[in-house]
C-alpha cells in the first residue's frame, strides 16, 4: 500500500518545486552568491506560504558555493527562554563559524559573551527604537558591555574570515527561519541583537520574517502611540532586500495535478480546474491549508471506501472534495446545508440560491452567520461574493446532467457524500427542536468572542492557542471555549495566560481567567 497523507516538512530540492516557481529561486540563488556584502534579505510571506520551503531549497541549491548556516528560532523559544533567546542565537552562530585553530579569538568570544549574559536583561531589553546602538546603550550602562560588543563584533568577523579561508569560500549565507513565528515583540529583540553584525563583510543574512511581523512587535515593545513610519523606518535599516513569496504566481494547477496522480485519482484539466476554483474561493492558494485539506480528503475517502456507494468514483471524489473545502471554509453554510438535508428542507432550487450573492445578501430567512452579518450589523461584502462563488463551482459539481436543474437523483448521490462527511467537521449541525440548538448557538456565541479576542490582540501579542470545550470526569461541562498565550513579563518572567468563557443562556457569559508560573517565579510575578 503506498503511504498516505502529506507532510508540513519542507521541501528541500529544487526537483521538489511542485508550485514551479523554480525561476525566483534560481534568481535568488544567483544574487546571493553574487552580490555585495554584507547583505540582508527578507523571505516574506503568511504562514504555510513556503518560506521555509524555498529557504530550504536555496541552502541546497548555494552550499556548494557558500559556507551555509541555519538557525531556527522557533525550536529555540520553545524554552520559553526569555533575553536568552538571544544569547543562545550568537552563541549557535559563533559555534559554528569557530575553527579549533582559533584559540586566542575563541577566548575572546567566551570571555565576550560571558559578560553579555551577566547584562543581557539591561541591555537588550533597553534597546532603542533605532536599533543603533545596541553598543551606545552598553555603553550608556556598562563600560564593560560595551567593550564586551565590540570584541564580539570584531571576533565574530575574524571569525568569518577564518573559516572562509578554511573552508575556500567567498561568503557565509546565515539563514535565520521562523522569525515571525515569534512573539512580535520577541522577533524584534532578536533583529535588534543581530544589526550588530548584520554590517559584518562577507556574510548574507536571509531572514523569514514578515513585515507586518516587525510592524506589530515595534508597537507591541514601544507602544500603540509608535506610528507605522517608524516601524517600516526600523524594517527599512535592516532588511536591504525584501522578496515576497510568489504566491500569486505558484502554479496550483500542476500542484493539484500532482496530488491527484499521487493518490492514484482521476485528473484531468477540467477536473483540476474544478478543484482550482473550489481551493480559490475556499481556503486559498496557502501550501499548508492545501495539505491539510487532500489529508482530510484522504481520510474521508478511506472511511467512504469501506462503506457500499451508489455514487459514481469520480463524482464520489469531486463532491467529498467539494465538501470538504466547504467544512474547512464555510463552517455555517456547511451546517445550513447538512441540517436542511436531514430535516428534508434541501431542495435543487434551494441549494441553487446559496450561489447567488443577492438573495443571500436579503433573504432574512438565513441565519445571520450564512449572510456573513458582522458585529456592527453590516454584511462581509467580499466573503459573501466568495462564498456565492465557491456555491457556484459546488452546484455545477452537484449538477451532473448540465441542466441547470437539480433532480432528487443527484441531490441524493450529494446528500450521500454529505451525511458521513461530519466526522472531520469542527461544528455539529444544529438539531432543531433539542436543547441541542440552543447549546450550539451558545458555544458558536461563545468562540466568536474568543476569535475576536485572537484577531485584535494576535499583533500586539501573538497569537493565542484556541482549545475546544472543557469538562470534567463526570462529563460536567467547565467551558464552551477557552484559549491561552505564553508570555514573558517586562522583568522577564514567562507565565502562561489562560481565560475560557461559559453560559448557561445567550443572556449571561461566565469568564475565568487564570495565570500560571513555575513556583520560583510565583512571588517575583
Amino acid at each position: 500500500m503506498s503511504r498516505l497523507g502529506y507532510t508540513d516538512k519542507p521541501v528541500e530540492k529544487l526537483t521538489e518545486d511542485s508550485f514551479g516557481i523554480g525561476t525566483y529561486i534560481n534568481g535568488l540563488c544567483q544574487f546571493i552568491v553574487s552580490c555585495d556584502t554584507p547583505m540582508t534579505i527578507s523571505i516574506q510571506g503568511d504562514w504555510g506560504s513556503g518560506k521555509t520551503s524555498m529557504m530550504n531549497t536555496i541552502k541546497r541549491e548555494i552550499e556548494g558555493e557558500v559556507y551555509p548556516i541555519w538557525f531556527n528560532t522557533w525550536q529555540y523559544s520553545q524554552f520559553n527562554m526569555g533575553n536568552d533567546l538571544c544569547l543562545s542565537f550568537l552563541e549557535n552562530l559563533i559555534t559554528k563559524l569557530q575553527s579549533k585553530a582559533e584559540t586566542a579569538t575563541s577566548k575572546i568570544l567566551e570571555t565576550s559573551l560571558k559578560i553579555l549574559k551577566i547584562g543581557a536583561k539591561t541591555a537588550i531589553s533597553s534597546v532603542g527604537l533605532d536599533g543603533a546602538a545596541i553598543v551606545n546603550v552598553f555603553d550608556k550602562q556598562d563600560s564593560d558591555i560595551a567593550k564586551a560588543v565590540n570584541d564580539l563584533k570584531d571576533a565574530f568577523q575574524e571569525s568569518v574570515n577564518n573559516k572562509l579561508k578554511d573552508n575556500k569560500k567567498d561568503r557565509v549565507v546565515i539563514f535565520v527561519d521562523d522569525l515571525d513565528r515569534l512573539n512580535p515583540g520577541k522577533a524584534v529583540e532578536l533583529l535588534e541583537v543581530l544589526k550588530v553584525f548584520l554590517d559584518c563583510e562577507n556574510c548574507v543574512f536571509i531572514l523569514a520574517v514578515d513585515y507586518s511581523v516587525v510592524t506589530a512587535g515595534v508597537r507591541q515593545k514601544f507602544g500603540n502611540l509608535v506610528d507605522e513610519d517608524k516601524g517600516k523606518s526600523f524594517f527599512d535599516k535592516i532588511i536591504q532586500l525584501p522578496f515576497k513569496m510568489p504566491v500569486a504566481q505558484y502554479d496550483i494547477n500542476k500542484y493539484i495535478y500532482d496530488m491527484l496522480k499521487k493518490m492514484n485519482m482521476k485528473a484531468n484539466s477540467r477536473i483540476v480546474q474544478d478543484y482550482k476554483q473550489l481551493i480559490r474561493n475556499s481556503i486559498g492558494f496557502n501550501p499548508r491549508s492545501i495539505k491539510r485539506l487532500f489529508n482530510t480528503y484522504q481520510l474521508l475517502n478511506l472511511i467512504s471506501d469501506s462503506k457500499k456507494t451508489s455514487v459514481r468514483e469520480d463524482l464520489h471524489q469531486r463532491l467529498l472534495f467539494a465538501i470538504i473545502c466547504m467544512q474547512m471554509t464555510y463552517e455555517h453554510l456547511y451546517a445550513f446545508i447538512v441540517t436542511s438535508a436531514k430535516n428534508d428542507e434541501l431542495t435543487g432550487k434551494g441549494l441553487r440560491t446559496l450561489a447567488d450573492p443577492e438573495v443571500v445578501r436579503n433573504y432574512k430567512g438565513l441565519p445571520e452567520e450564512l449572510r456573513l452579518i458582522g458585529k456592527d450589523g453590516k454584511i462581509d461584502e467580499d466573503e459573501l461574493i466568495r462564498m456565492c462563488a465557491f456555491m457556484k463551482t459546488f452546484v455545477s459539481i452537484v449538477d451532473i446532467d448540465k441542466d441547470k436543474l437539480l433532480s432528487d437523483e443527484e441531490l441524493n448521490d450529494m446528500k450521500e457524500i454529505l451525511f458521513f462527511s461530519s466526522v472531520t467537521s469542527i461544528m455539529e449541525e444544529a438539531k432543531t427542536g433539542t436543547g441541542m440548538e440552543a447549546d450550539q448557538k451558545i458555544r458558536a456565541r461563545n468562540r466568536a468572542i474568543i476569535d475576536d479576542v485572537d484577531a485584535n490582540l494576535t499583533n500586539l501579542i501573538g497569537d493565542f492557542e484556541i482549545w475546544q470545550p472543557l469538562k470534567s470526569e463526570s462529563d460536567t461541562k467547565m467551558s464552551d471555549v477557552r484559549c491561552s498565550i505564553n508570555l514573558i513579563t517586562v522583568s522577564g518572567i514567562p507565565f502562561k495566560y489562560e481565560f475560557s468563557i461559559s453560559s448557561k443562556t445567550l443572556q449571561d457569559i461566565c469568564l475565568f481567567i487564570k495565570f500560571t508560573c513555575v513556583q520560583e517565579n510565583l512571588e517575583r510575578l
